[in-house]
């Protein structure tokens, strides 16, 4: 957790109220439209995590992948993807050289600094929350049938009249072939893509005292596959556990697993 006078540059945040109301499956989802100068893309396969590039980052030969610092603790890329986004208390993104200034090199891409729920003071809470949904095309592209394909083949491979090394005879469809590809029309995702159910479901359990807070978490996601066998289960655990031993020591651990 950086102070605010440390942070001079551009930064962005997205609180638990935002994660909460959307019913995503991990916590870039979450993110996504929500800040500026951060471009967030979905895979279709269910359990990737996407791509995200903040201010544009985009090298062929080097990593784009920001830094991410969980509790304080920076880790891989991958491990936003296990952080059930019920337990996220807030996301702030550094977006530019403030970043670097603060974690170096590891911040060239920018930087996503995750804060997970704790305890607050109180009689112990239990907290339930579930949701329920449809994954699915909006609109599909139409597809050219099989003579309009064969068509538009031999447009491009004889658009070049010098071309020597086309044989016309092998390298383009021929007439008849045209004519009978006029009653070989198959298009695949009409005959197999299907629409996806997705639920996702946590229960947590936190409080505190004066001298401890603690907090514990399991969810449970998951989503069919458009197509084939892609079906993703994931279960997250996590608990933790903050004592103030004495005015100038604290101690605290954190335990997080996920099984897929």
């Amino acid at each position: 957790v950086q102070k605010k006078s440390d942070v001079t540059g551009a930064m962005a945040r997205v609180t638990s109220k935002v994660i909460e109301d959307r019913p995503v499956q991990n916590a870039l989802q979450a993110m996504q439209g929500r800040v500026t100068g951060v471009d967030i893309t979905s895979n279709n396969r269910p359990g990737e995590l996407g791509d995200i590039r903040i201010r544009g980052n985009r090298s062929l030969t080097a990593d784009n992948n920001p830094l991410y610092v969980i509790d304080g603790i920076p880790m891989s890329a991958g491990s936003i993807a296990d952080v059930n986004p019920s337990d996220i208390e807030s996301m702030e993104i550094l977006k530019d050289a403030s970043a670097t200034a603060i974690y170096g090199s590891r911040g060239a891409n920018g930087v996503i600094l995750v804060t997970t729920k704790k305890g607050k003071l109180g009689t112990p809470q239990i907290s339930y929350s579930g949701t329920f949904g449809i994954a699915d095309e909006v609109s599909r592209p139409k597809m050219l049938n099989a003579y309009e394909y064969g068509r538009l083949w031999n447009a491009v491979r004889a658009a070049d009249p010098t071309d020597t090394s086309i044989n016309l005879l092998e390298d383009l469809f021929q007439a008849d072939e045209l004519n009978a590809m006029k009653g070989l029309n198959y298009d695949l995702l009409d005959k197999y893509w299907k629409s996806a159910l997705t639920q996702q479901h946590s229960v947590n359990l936190s409080g505190a005292t004066e001298k401890a807070n603690y907090f514990a978490g399991i969810s449970y996601f998951n989503q069919d596959g458009n197509l084939g066998n892609l079906d993703y289960d994931r279960w997250t655990y996590r608990a933790g556990v903050n004592v103030k031993v004495s005015k100038w020591l604290n101690a605290g651990v954190q335990l997080d697993r996920d099984r897929k």
